[in-house]
């Protein structure tokens, strides 16, 4: 891509995602939340169970691929489906989330849960 700042050409690389399934579970050393059970079975299943209902409740609907009533319906349907699964389904999606907390629990040198905070550690 080509834009121009201040009369001068520059370049800027464009962004591309990855598509690694590892990064979706990378370990942020931000503080942010983490995911909740059925966003992790979405990540980890969207395109083998999740997908195909998405596009059949979309036509029911009348909706189209784009918007915010899209994502209204892929959480629906995700919700739903996982409700649905079996156990051994939601013990992989539970054991993601445990290891997501775990891992972030590490990286950001978090106390044990029950323990207090000091006032300087509140400042960090």
């Amino acid at each position: 891509m080509v834009g121009i700042i201040l009369g001068r050409k520059i370049h800027v690389k464009k962004k591309t995602a990855t598509s690694s399934s590892s990064s979706v579970f990378a370990v942020s050393n931000t503080c942010t939340r983490h995911l909740q059970t059925e966003e992790v079975y979405s990540k980890l299943y969207y395109k083998d169970r999740i997908h195909q209902f998405v596009k059949e409740r979309l036509s029911v609907l009348g909706l189209g691929e784009d918007g915010q009533k899209r994502i209204q319906v892929v959480r629906e349907v995700t919700k739903e489906l996982y409700a649905g699964e079996d156990d051994e389904i939601k013990a992989i999606v539970a054991a993601k989330v445990a290891a997501a907390v775990e891992a972030s629990a590490v990286l950001n040198g978090k106390p044990e849960e029950g323990a207090t905070r000091t006032p300087q550690e509140y400042q960090e």
